[in-house]
């Protein structure tokens, strides 16, 4: 049997673990269940671990809380190990001691098991939710969220009908306590704190939610998704120099050719635009393709525009890079290929021999990049070259 695939978001590039760390111990939530931790040491509890009436009585009173604050509180500390139970009694759970000795890590990891019980407790479902998972994705993803759009969400997921605002509405309170999201009225936007313990959530139902803390450990793939935020193209283009310089241009030559003999056509194109940025250290990497036949006609491609000594492309080869570099446009589906299609434009009037030539290329995706120009693209010149050449492929 094969693994079941695992579904994995794109890489967030965080501030240091030293600089998240501070930010999860002046939580709210984290600052209340530690003070509720502090008081409840010594304090008698039955065989359930439930606290004595009396002392609930007298929390409420000593800490400002409400009844339901403090039942629930006082789970959470129990569950993060901020309270221990010893037969009849409550004390100092191993977790407090973490807050004030541990390493930033450890300060984290205490934060986020509050971040993953709160979340698991305060979305309610008698089964377990469809929308929760995308509820948090769209805050981990998106840049701003609104009330409207998660209530939406939960309702066409759920079905929670009316419920589904209160839902929502108590899901976000916690983790406003809990320092995961800010907001403005309506609107949701979550921190690096919050994108941290998001993924950490993400990572226990079986979510890869990569969170990147410290460059120089970043893949190129994660690289290539992390300079996808950037809007500004010299704030990309610093971005990405910033991970050649923490990495060093060779190293980061050697993992992106290693990423483009391995990788997808998008990995190759992508692979070999960073290497663009990399510059002459990256010759003996590149060079070193010139044998990889999925390769070669990129590295011949990047050794020429560098102004370097190269072999010649071969008709065959030009197609191939040519292919792969459709492919990486056109993208997987029928949707971004429409979209992609339209704004394809084959200005350089050599594109109608190009698209004649993927007749003959050994290009696997070959077949469905010459569908999708068939299909989609607007010019009626390359529709019919497309076409030409399907019929030319499929009589070989």
């Amino acid at each position: 049997m094969t693994e079941p695939e695992v579904l994995r978001l794109p890489a967030v590039r965080l501030p240091a673990e030293s600089d998240l760390a501070p930010l999860a111990l002046a939580s709210l939530r984290l600052t209340e269940l530690k003070r509720l931790a502090e008081w409840g040491q010594g304090r008698s509890v039955n065989n359930d671990g439930e606290l004595d009436p009396h002392d609930v009585e007298a929390g409420t009173k000593e800490l400002g809380l409400g009844l339901d604050e403090l039942l629930v509180g006082w789970a959470a500390a129990v569950d993060a190990e901020l309270l221990t139970l010893k037969s009849d009694q409550a004390v100092a759970g191993p977790a407090l001691a973490v807050l004030e000795q541990g390493t930033d890590q450890d300060k984290l990891d205490v934060w986020a098991d509050i971040v993953d019980w709160d979340i698991e407790t305060a979305y309610p479902a008698d089964e377990p939710s469809e929308a929760l998972p995308v509820l948090l994705m769209m805050l981990h993803l998106e840049p701003v969220v609104s009330f409207e759009d998660l209530v939406g969400t939960a309702v066409e997921m759920d079905g929670t009908g009316e419920d589904a605002a209160d839902a929502v509405s108590y899901l976000m309170s916690r983790l406003l306590d809990l320092g995961v999201v800010l907001t403005d009225g309506e609107l949701f936007q979550s921190t690096p704190l919050g994108q941290f313990g998001l993924s950490c959530w993400f990572g226990s139902v079986g979510v890869d939610a990569p969170v990147i803390t410290d460059l120089a450990e970043a893949s190129p793939v994660q690289v290539m998704e992390m300079a996808q935020v950037f809007e500004d193209d010299g704030e990309r283009e610093a971005f990405v120099h910033e991970w050649i310089d923490a990495v060093g241009p060779s190293a980061a030559a050697d993992e992106l050719v290693t990423l483009a003999s391995t990788g997808t056509p998008d990995d190759r194109s992508g692979a070999f635009a960073l290497l663009q940025r990399v510059g002459a250290a990256a010759e003996d990497a590149v060079r070193s393709k010139l044998d990889d036949p999925s390769v070669r006609p990129h590295a011949i491609n990047w050794l020429t525009e560098a102004g370097l000594s190269a072999p010649e492309l071969t008709p065959a080869e030009s197609s191939w890079l040519f292919a792969d570099m459709l492919v990486a446009v056109l993208g997987p589906d029928d949707e971004t290929q429409r979209e992609a299609a339209a704004e394809l434009g084959f200005e350089d009037p050599r594109s109608l021999d190009h698209i004649a030539g993927l007749a003959d290329t050994t290009h696997p995706a070959a077949a469905e990049v010459l569908q999708a120009l068939a299909t989609h693209h607007p010019d009626p010149a390359v529709v019919k070259a497309a076409r030409k050449a399907t019929l030319q492929s499929r009589s070989v």
